[in-house]
């Protein structure tokens, strides 16, 4: 047979490779790790400031000794309102009184908050049993500073809360990062495991921390629009208003705080808060029937500062579900809500929180060396 009667026979067809399958468990892991490279050292930072502002009131008395008074009772003073009042323009002359505050705690002296003509503010701490200052203290105690720098960094409501809080969400996606690669085997180097149990051990205490982190940031996201469940202050006219703002005097503390009492007879006050130009209205807040976990500004009676009618009530028992919650995170974030021993409690899950991160960074290290 001739070569040209010869069929041409087709090249062999090849099947073309499969792609090799994407290990997802991997790719998270990757995820999880870059996160934490990234993200871990403002998250480590926040959970350190927090833990150590829980005891900042302590700190106060070693920083600022007359923070402290002896025999001192939580929410009790001995004289009147208008007593703290003068002892308080005295020791900070030409200064506005912006709020007083009872003893917070046992053996803690009351305080008043001034404003000075240069717009710094000032604590004066006062002698509950006898209303006499005590000494002066700038705004920014060892407590007032650990607060606002785990807060919002020293950098303002608008900009450093709003940072502060968004850093909820990368935490939120670390641990469902980290669960979704997590087994019950604990394998690997001594760091890894080490990480991993860590983390186990944290995430009841980082899903509180998340839960409220995130409340803080709805919250402060929706101040943007004047949206609060418990709502706004009442208003007063605008001429009132205009009289705040001209420093003129208002009704007596004391006769203030006695329209209030009148009206909320089981109100104990604790806390009263003078009209200023960006909130002219008085008020008081205090002790009555909190209920479980919410703070004391659950109860508050507000007052018109030049005649005295009772604006409007507020009551701690009245509270719906979402303005109770409003009331009870702080204590629920800072772990005062069953006293001394959930306090110790937050402090060491909050500085073994801090050191996670770190303990991520050696495991991502190892790998990549």
């Amino acid at each position: 047979m001739s070569s040209k009667n010869k069929r041409k026979t087709a090249p062999p067809v090849v099947a073309p490779t499969p792609p090799a399958p994407v290990d997802k468990t991997k790719r998270v892991f990757a995820l999880h790790g870059r996160a934490g490279a990234w993200l871990g050292l403002p998250l480590a930072f926040v959970m350190l400031t927090g833990a150590i502002a829980i005891y900042g009131r302590e700190l106060d008395t070693v920083w600022f000794p007359s923070s402290a008074c002896a025999h001192a009772h939580r929410g009790h003073v001995d004289v009147p309102w208008s007593t703290l009042e003068a002892s308080a323009t005295r020791a900070v002359p030409t200064s506005h009184l912006l709020s007083m505050s009872a003893p917070e705690a046992d053996g803690m002296s009351a305080w008043a908050m001034v404003e000075t003509e240069a717009r710094e503010l000032r604590f004066v701490f006062l002698d509950p049993h006898d209303g006499r200052a005590l000494g002066i203290a700038p705004y920014r105690t060892p407590h007032r500073f650990l607060r606002d720098l785990h807060r919002d960094w020293l950098l303002g409501e608008n900009v450093g809360l709003t940072i502060v809080t968004s850093l909820a969400l990368a935490l939120v996606f670390s641990i469902v990062t980290g669960l979704r690669f997590w087994s019950r085997r604990v394998t690997g180097d001594r760091p890894r495991r080490y990480h991993r149990l860590a983390s186990i051990a944290m995430l009841p205490f980082l899903l509180v921390v998340v839960v409220t982190t995130l409340w803080y940031w709805g919250e402060n996201i929706a101040g943007f629009f004047e949206l609060r469940p418990s709502g706004g202050i009442p208003h007063i006219a605008a001429a009132d208003v205009s009289r705040v703002r001209r420093h003129e005097p208002t009704m007596s503390v004391d006769r203030l705080v006695a329209h209030a009492h009148d009206t909320f007879t089981d109100l104990e006050i604790r806390f009263v808060s003078m009209p200023t130009p960006r909130r002219p209205i008085f008020s008081v807040s205090g002790h009555a029937s909190e209920g479980p976990l919410v703070r004391e500004l659950a109860n508050q009676v507000f007052v018109h500062p030049y005649n005295g009618d009772v604006l409007e009530v507020h009551r701690a028992t009245d509270l719906g579900p979402l303005q109770w919650w409003e009331h009870a995170v702080d204590a629920i974030h800072f772990g005062t809500w069953g006293g001394s021993g959930t306090r110790a409690l937050w402090c060491v899950l909050g500085l073994m929180s801090a050191l996670v991160p770190f303990t991520g960074w050696i495991v991502r290290w190892r790998r990549l060396r």
